[in-house]
């Protein structure tokens, strides 16, 4: 118990009475004071204290952490190396003449209305097929070319006026293939 001046009076008047036992006058509840060494700053927080985040939460929040930071990782790698080919590579490199023929089950009349490039490469995939029919050794890419430019004449020489429109460019392709052998 502790004692304090009385605000009328000015006696002693303890801090757990009402009113000053000398004079009457009402007195303050004085909250008893606590000695300074007990105090700690746990028993008067500053500021309150935030929600603690559930461990779910926690975790979830570290993994999409980690998720974005792998794809930012694998973006910066694609990125670098696509910057670092060498421009050649990112060239399309043009094909070969031997190569993109798609009128194997074509009709004459697609034929005609194609490109001397695709018609090129499919004589010579028919040149080639006939060859191994024939059993004869296929030859290296370049002596190949003459014969697949001289099937791919004689095939669009057969539809002059559209008359074979109809008729499937293999069968047309196999009748020059047998004539150009005579």
């Amino acid at each position: 118990m502790a004692l304090v001046k009385c605000r009328e009076c000015g006696n002693q008047v303890s801090t757990e009475a009402t009113a000053c036992p000398h004079c009457g006058a009402p007195q303050r509840a004085v909250p008893p004071l606590i000695p300074r060494t007990a105090v700690t700053h746990h028993a008067l927080p500053l500021r309150p204290q935030k929600k603690r985040v559930g461990v779910f939460s926690g975790c979830l929040i570290v993994f999409l952490s980690l998720v974005a930071i792998g794809a930012i990782v694998a973006i910066m790698q694609t990125t670098r190396e696509t910057s670092s080919a060498p421009s050649s590579a990112l060239a399309p490199q043009p094909k070969p003449w031997y190569s993109g023929g798609t009128l194997h089950a074509a009709k004459m009349s697609e034929w005609s209305g194609s490109s001397y490039a695709n018609r090129l490469a499919t004589s010579a995939d028919f040149v080639t097929k006939m060859m191994q029919r024939d059993g004869k050794t296929i030859p290296p890419v370049d002596h190949i070319r003459p014969l697949a430019e001289t099937l791919e004449r004689n095939i669009s020489a057969a539809n002059t006026d559209g008359v074979a429109d109809s008729q499937d460019v293999a069968t047309i392709a196999a009748t020059c293939w047998i004539l150009m052998k005579q």
